[in-house]
């Protein structure tokens, strides 16, 4: 963790996200329940920035969620459950961005893992 809140602080901007998008605004995290996705959710917490929590796992969501709040009572947190495994056409999108709807979406960090493994002797 002690590594993600370094390469975190490189990139990130020098202003204040918040200031600069505004008090209603949204950061939307894909792949949010663990790892990487769950240290960005973490660090835009502590920086009083809402943020929109998307992973598969209902149940680890609602743990981050629950910690983000602890971390920063003052910002508001969604989850959204989906599989992006099973996201193969525009109707599957559209559901996800139905649940999306209204919000003041600022920023994305797309970090939703995906396996697709396939034989070697099936590409050609």
């Amino acid at each position: 963790m002690r590594l993600l809140r370094t390469l975190f602080y490189m990139v990130k901007p020098a202003t204040n996200l918040k200031k600069k998008y505004g008090e209603g605004s949204w950061a939307v995290v894909t792949g949010a329940s663990d790892g990487i996705g769950r240290g960005f959710c973490e660090e835009l917490a502590k920086d009083g920035f809402n943020v929109c929590l998307v992973s598969r796992t209902k149940d680890k969501l609602d743990q981050v969620a629950t910690y983000l709040h602890e971390l920063n009572p003052s910002i508001s947190t969604k989850v959204v459950a989906v599989d992006f495994t099973k996201l193969t056409t525009q109707k599957h999108y559209d559901g996800l961005l139905e649940q999306l709807k209204g919000m003041d979406i600022s920023m994305l960090v797309n970090n939703v893992g995906m396996n697709n493994v396939v034989n070697f002797d099936m590409l050609n």
